[in-house]
């Protein structure tokens, strides 16, 4: 690859097998493209996950952490969601209410699923917790996204048409 190539994240859809797929599968292309407007190089990200107990340190895109509250030290600007970890690289984050049934559920249930993105050396990571789970969950280099985030990303802004992520 051309050193001087800078590689972007974009999104595709899966493909549809005898249900209808939601998710979107994850390439890193070259901005380098050839002469029908293709891009020179591209990447399938090769996930690797990691679990840490609640409470101790983990390491997520080469940084460690003491707590999941130093991904989200600084909000930043007006977008919901987006924030600087304890370093000052951007974190987008993505909360979802643990699910409710009944009357007593919606005014009682304060719980959360919460994922953290960032990107680091062209690879997407991705720091899940639920709140009153025992591990913090790491994965280095995400190859799907699942519909909730990538919805969320594109509400935010951080999805252009062409589905290509910008978190910077």
């Amino acid at each position: 690859m051309n050193m001087n190539s800078h590689m972007i994240l974009k999104l595709h859809k899966k493909p549809n097998t005898c249900f209808v797929e939601t998710d979107m599968l994850l390439e890193w292309v070259s901005d380098e493209q050839d002469e029908n407007g293709r891009p020179l190089f591209r990447r399938t990200p090769t996930p690797e996950k990691k679990s840490y107990e609640r409470g101790l340190c983990f390491t997520a895109g080469g940084k460690r952490y003491g707590s999941l509250k130093l991904l989200t030290a600084v909000r930043s600007g007006r977008t919901e969601g987006l924030h600087k970890d304890c370093y000052g690289r951007t974190v987008y984050e993505v909360t979802e209410r643990f699910p409710c049934f009944d009357s007593h559920d919606f005014a009682h249930e304060n719980r959360y699923y919460r994922w953290y993105y960032l990107i680091w050396k062209e690879r997407l990571i991705c720091v899940y917790s639920a709140d009153g789970s025992s591990e913090v969950q790491v994965t280095e280099d995400v190859d799907v996204l699942r519909k909730k985030s990538w919805e969320s990303m594109q509400k935010a802004g951080l999805l252009n048409k062409d589905m290509i992520l910008s978190i910077s």
